[in-house]
């Protein structure tokens, strides 16, 4: 998955990794956070604000296990966290527009306290923590408009599909057709 998203195996956290940024929240619906990391090596990523390592310690097709600890440290029992692989949305869309993904969070890095967001188009597939409501803008292409969009019980409100909190996979239909 280039952008993968999971819920905490024994714990209310959700992580995820967007570009170069490390979201996470302790609680299901508690603020996300980031953190910029660079990649030092395929299992070890490091911010430098904080001199941390965030290291891949165990991976497989459903779950991985994250350490963070000080550069020039190990990584201990008591710093791992096991997360499993979160929820699937999957996306059918007619020619003529696009959805985008929108992720807000909190910048640890920057201090600044301001919410920052984030944005991906979609298209077929991709993931969502679990029990977070989650929010798709809908753009049509020029000379396009939205013919009609449904699916994971989301609500449309102006270009806003609106997707309740989820505890499954589930998949979005929507279609375009010309003005």
């Amino acid at each position: 998955w280039s952008f993968p998203a999971f819920n905490e195996q024994s714990g209310s956290g959700v992580w995820t990794y967007l570009y170069d940024r490390a979201i996470f929240a302790d609680t299901p619906g508690g603020t996300f956070n980031g953190r910029i990391y660079s990649k030092v090596s395929p299992t070890r990523l490091y911010n430098e604000r904080t001199d941390m390592i965030l290291e891949m310690t165990d991976a497989s097709a459903n779950t991985i296990s994250l350490c963070e600890y000080a550069v020039n440290d190990a990584c201990r029992n008591k710093d791992k966290r096991t997360y499993e692989r979160a929820l699937e949305i999957g996306l059918t869309l007619t020619t003529g527009g696009s959805l985008v993904y929108k992720m807000d969070y909190r910048d640890l890095d920057t201090n600044t306290g301001f919410i920052t967001s984030i944005s991906r188009s979609v298209d077929k597939v991709f993931m969502v923590p679990k029990l977070r409501a989650q929010e798709l803008s809908v753009l049509p292409s020029s000379g396009y408009q939205l013919g009609s969009i449904n699916g994971c019980g989301g609500t449309l409100s102006g270009s806003v599909y609106r997707i309740p909190a989820l505890t499954s996979n589930c998949q979005i239909t929507a279609s375009f057709i010309k003005k």
